[in-house]
């Protein structure tokens, strides 16, 4: 198997032998190994930026940097009036775009918060639910 193939290209044989396993699973010793060594099967929590600098990134992405050129092109050339106006779009559209991002992430987080956190896994050839599968590996058979 090549190294880049996507896992879902892989028959269930060469996933077995790509991850040193069987169809009877980890044996417990396995997977306290792979735990010790890999770590726990989650994701990190990305760096959260405070509020303040998410907002000025509104400010200072290309699109809202060239309207700030063009208000101070347009103060320059005598029409103050065109510069206020583009001021305040710079100003809205930061307002909205920080609003909308800022609820999609706690909509994301919602939705984390709802999801079950369960997997079945075979540990020595017995099927397990695992409970908080990403953290805490308590069995219950089944």
């Amino acid at each position: 198997m090549a190294p880049h193939s996507p896992v879902w290209t892989l028959s269930a044989q060469q996933v077995y032998e790509t991850l040193s396993t069987s169809t009877q699973g980890l044996s417990e010793a396995e997977t306290a190994l792979r735990i010790k060594h890999y770590g726990f099967n989650e994701l990190p929590e990305p760096a959260r930026r405070s509020l303040l600098l998410r907002f000025t990134d509104q400010l200072t992405h290309f699109m809202a940097l060239l309207l700030w050129v063009a208000r101070t092109l347009a103060f320059i050339s005598g029409t103050p009036e065109l510069g206020w106006a583009i001021w305040a779009a710079i100003w809205i559209n930061a307002d909205f775009s920080f609003s909308q991002e800022f609820q999609a992430e706690q909509a994301l987080a919602a939705l984390n918060k709802m999801l079950p956190a369960r997997a079945k896994v075979y540990r020595d050839g017995t099927l397990y639910r695992m409970l908080d599968c990403v953290r805490y590996c308590s069995k219950n058979p089944g």
